[in-house]
């Protein structure tokens, strides 16, 4: 069952016979829509049309409209979504998102106004669109980086965000040859609507665009990208992790946790005695991401903090544990790690 929202009983009826008529032609039955949008109603034995439902009895398909009482003001935010529709490609699926932003203005604002296009192309475009994919994306806040972030949204030069990232969503309700149709400011519209919907999808391509143009040790959205990851694998934490972290910062925990947790181990002999070496560091590396998964770094830190250390690589990956020492010692700090901890070996 579909329910759809229409600020009209006139518009709710002229929407139902066009849906219907639509439906029936994929039944093969093209009956002329003057027909069915007959004011004195229209039936044939099989179809019934009337002014507030429509039946074909055959497939199974009722249509049937409702009125209800709705306030004044969201007379106008429902009036502002149908030029919405009228002046770009939205599926109906976004209504409620276009709501909420609009709902963010006081009566003053739209109570105020001039006609639905102005508002829409001052407020919506000019201000909603722009806070609402800011706020989904998140990253670092600085007013440097928010510019750039504007920068690649509007172009920056460059058309990545338009000719790709707005171009590869199909919405399966929206008919081929309308979709095809769209025009650049259309599609660019319905891409920072997916943004403002909180697309994941959409979401991680943006960011991924725009830390590609970065420089290393300053990129805009790698710690969310690593914070999502270890919310997505919170399972594999105990409940209180991050306070058996507390010696770390949010952005020390959630790099290391993002690195431990997306980790892959090589384990094995090597072909050579460096090979060998770096397996030994390896298993090394499984004891210390072990035991902090499960009793976080507090205590590592307090009590072996002479080889374990917290290294910034100030490149993609970030804040990771590091051995630092002679290999003798270290190996000893592991040892006496395992035997503190033989539960988790």
């Amino acid at each position: 069952m579909e329910v759809h929202t229409f600020v009209s009983h006139e518009q709710a009826h002229k929407a139902m016979i066009q849906k219907f008529h639509d439906k029936l032609k994929e039944f093969h039955m093209d009956i002329p829509i003057e027909e069915l949008d007959n004011p004195n109603g229209y039936e044939n034995g099989e179809l019934a049309v009337g002014y507030d439902y429509a039946r074909d009895d055959e497939s199974m398909t009722l249509y049937e409209i409702f009125e209800t009482e709705i306030s004044l003001r969201d007379i106008i935010i429902g009036t502002i979504i149908t030029q919405v529709h009228l002046d770009y490609v939205v599926p109906q699926r976004f209504d409620d998102t276009l709501y909420a932003m609009l709902n963010e203005y006081k009566d003053n604002t739209l109570f105020g106004m001039v006609s639905e296009s102005d508002f829409i192309n001052e407020h919506l475009i000019g201000e909603q669109l722009y806070e609402h994919a800011l706020a989904e994306l998140g990253g670092k806040t600085n007013s440097c980086y928010t510019e750039k972030i504007l920068n690649y949204l509007d172009g920056d030069g460059s058309t990545k965000f338009l000719e790709e990232r707005c171009c590869e969503f199909q919405f399966s309700e929206l008919p081929e040859n309308v979709e095809k149709a769209m025009t650049a400011h259309q599609r660019w519209f319905l891409g920072m609507l997916c943004l403002c919907d909180g697309n994941q999808t959409m979401i991680n391509l943006v960011r991924e665009d725009i830390d590609s143009k970065q420089p290393l040790g300053d990129k805009i959205f790698a710690l969310d990208r690593k914070r999502e990851f270890v919310a997505e694998n919170k399972g594999q934490l105990c409940e209180n992790h991050r306070e058996l972290c507390s010696e770390l910062s949010d952005e020390q925990y959630y790099e290391m946790m993002a690195n431990i947790l997306n980790h892959k181990y090589e384990f094995g002999c090597g072909e050579n005695f460096y090979k060998q070496m770096l397996h030994i560091y390896e298993e090394m590396t499984y004891v210390v991401y072990k035991v902090i998964k499960c009793y976080g770094i507090n205590d590592l830190l307090k009590d072996y903090g002479d080889v374990i250390k917290l290294n910034d690589t100030e490149g993609e990956i970030g804040w990771c544990v590091v051995f630092e020492g002679d290999p003798y010692e270290i190996a000893t700090a592991i040892d006496s790690i395992k035997v503190t901890y033989d539960n988790l070996f």
